[in-house]
Formats: structure tokens, sequence, C-alpha cells
């Protein structure tokens, strides 16, 4: 016969009946920080959200005197980032956005000591701020804590996986098993550490894409990212004006790597970009727009112009037919072309080229 626990059969018993809260708590708290952390432009890999089922409620709420109000991970909310630097940003925001009960947070990896390995990651216990419950649509939540993890995507890969293996070894896991998890984790560990490291060491280069533009970056070899940025200084004014949108238009494969298709035509260098970048195209764009109120480009159509302008025979073969057949260019494109200076009839004859009509204005 089951052993009565009153204590602990009303904490279920409340549990159950207020789940539904701790579910609506955890999914609020993830939409919060997955909002902050695009505003403060921090990648991060995912972040998920989760409320503990009755039942595992009811295995653990029999170690405690108070169940409810002793137990954190009620409601949690996991932050995986890519790098620790990351991680640490996070963390700072955390405890910007809610009251932190720094007593019943850790961080794991200063428990650990400096002689052992094992589970990293930093946790916080806290509830939404007293002004943020007293808004209607929080106020729901007042006096309700949540647990908030954060790791890295290794750290979260490690944890998962020795997780499970523990729980199917019942947490009897063997000693060989036990040790070979734990050279893992320190080798994983190295990984993180070189991982921030590298992402730290390649900070000044990304920095000096933005700087000093365009002498300072022509000698640079051409990337997706000084590529964006050459393109942000050659095309400032348009972009401002929002003549040029800042983007790669979508469901378009330049759009994921423009200068690999730069590259495949035969340019290499920020410098080599620039050399051939026609005199005229940003007149030739502000003259289609002062022409056609539905006249706009992009980044992606501003090196399309560019490339196609330049040599419309060579892009076709070393750039276009890696991406399956072009029957038809846009009918501004063709004008830029002709503002230009450059005839393709002939190219576009050889490959069957077609120009689509300009619509009505």
């Amino acid at each position: 016969m089951e052993r009565p626990f009153p204590k602990v059969d009303a904490a279920v018993a409340s549990f159950a009946e207020n789940r539904e809260v701790f579910t609506l708590l955890a999914q609020t708290v993830q939409a919060i920080l997955e909002r902050m952390l695009v505003q403060r432009n921090i990648t991060y890999y995912r972040i998920v959200s989760r409320v503990k089922d009755v039942e595992s409620f009811k295995a653990k709420a029999h170690r405690y005197e108070n169940p409810l109000s002793e137990i954190d991970d009620l409601a949690g909310v996991r932050v995986i980032t890519y790098v620790e630097e990351d991680s640490k940003e996070v963390a700072g925001i955390v405890e910007e956005l809610f009251a932190v009960d720094k007593e019943r947070s850790a961080d794991k990896k200063v428990s650990l000591g400096v002689d052992r390995v094992g589970y990293r990651a930093t946790h916080y216990v806290a509830e939404l701020t007293a002004d943020r419950t007293a808004l209607p649509e929080y106020r729901i939540f007042d006096g309700y804590r949540f647990e908030i993890q954060i790791q890295t995507l290794l750290q979260h890969t490690w944890t998962e996986i020795e997780h499970d293996r523990q729980y199917k070894f019942h947490g009897a896991m063997p000693d060989d098993l036990r040790r070979r998890f734990l050279v893992l984790a320190g080798s994983l560990e190295l990984a993180d550490n070189e991982f921030s490291r590298l992402v730290k060491d390649c900070q000044p280069y990304l920095d000096s894409a933005a700087e000093g533009l365009p002498d300072h970056m022509l000698h640079l070899a051409l990337d997706d990212n000084t590529l964006h940025q050459y393109l942000h200084h050659r095309f400032g004014s348009l972009i401002k004006r929002g003549i040029a949108k800042d983007n790669y238009g979508q469901d378009d494969i330049w759009g994921y790597d423009l200068a690999m298709n730069v590259v495949e035509y035969g340019i290499t260098t920020v410098m080599g970009f620039h050399a051939i970048v026609p005199e005229k195209l940003e007149e030739a764009v502000l003259h289609l727009h002062s022409q056609s109120k539905y006249f706009f480009t992009n980044l992606r159509g501003l090196v399309f112009d560019t490339l196609t302008t330049h040599d419309l025979e060579r892009y076709m073969t070393r750039v276009r037919q890696q991406y399956g057949p072009l029957d038809m260019v846009d009918w501004d494109t063709a004008a830029i072309w002709r503002f230009c200076g450059r005839d393709n009839k002939k190219a576009c004859a050889k490959f069957g080229l077609k120009i689509r009509r300009k619509p009505p204005n």
C-alpha cells in the first residue's frame, strides 16, 4: 500500500490545477528573451521552454517540505548560444529583464571548481519584475518563479546525451563509461574555449571591413562581409533613400552566397569588383526610379547589374550555368545596360535571353 503524503498530494493537486499558468509563464519568458536578443543583435542557436509534467513533479516533491515553493524549475527556459561570449551577454540581459534570486541562482562552471569537468551552464531562478506584473497581461504571473538555463550548443549537446544515458542506466552508469563522458566534457570545454577565441580574433577583421572605405578595404579578399560593406559604401545614398533595399531579395540563391557568385565570375578582391562597377550605375538607377514608380532595386540587383553590364556572356558561362537556365531578364536590367553604354543584343541572342516588358506606370 502506498504511504500517504498529505502535503505532497496537496502540492501535486495544486500544481496540476495551475500547470497551464506555468506553461503560459514559460512561453512568455521565452518570447521576452527572443525579442530582446533580436533587438541586441545577439546570435543564438535556439530558445526553448518547457514545464515539468505532473508525474515528474510528484516524484521530486517527496524530497521537499514545501514542494511548490522550494522546487525552482517548474517552468523553465533554456537559451542555447553558439559561443561562451554570447552566453555571458545573455546572462547580463537576464539580470536586466527579470527579478533574479541571486541565492537560488548558480553558475555551474564556477561550482565545478578548477580540478573537475562536467555539466557547465548558468542557472537563474527569477520572477517577472514588479513593473511587468503590474500590467494586466502579466498580472497572472505575480509570485510565480521560473528557471532560465544558459549554455552553449556544445554544452547543450553534452548535457542532452549524458542526461539521456544516465536516465537509461537509472542513474548508475558504469565507472568506465562515466569517465569517458567526463573526458568528453573536458574536450568539449577546450573546443568551446577555442570557438570563443576564434570569434574574438575574427572581430578585428570584421571591424576593418566597415572602416576607411574604400581605400582601406580595396585590398581585402572578397567575401560576403567585405562585399556587403563595400555595397553599403558605394551605394549608400541609394540605400538611405530607399531606392536600393538593404537586402538580397527572397527565395533567391544570391541572397545566401552572393560573394561566391562574384568569385565564380572571376573576381576575388574588393578592388577587382570595384573596378568593374559601371561608372553610371547609380545614375542609371536614379533615372529609372524617376521614370517609374514601380522601380526599386536591392543589393542582389546591384551586383547582378554590375556583372551583366560588365560581361553578360562571362556571367552566363561562369556563374549562371551552375544554377539552371536563365531565359529572361527584367526590363530595368536591359535599361541599365543601355544607360551604361553596353550593347548585349548578341549575348542575349546567343543564350536565348528575352527582355521582360516594362509594367505600365
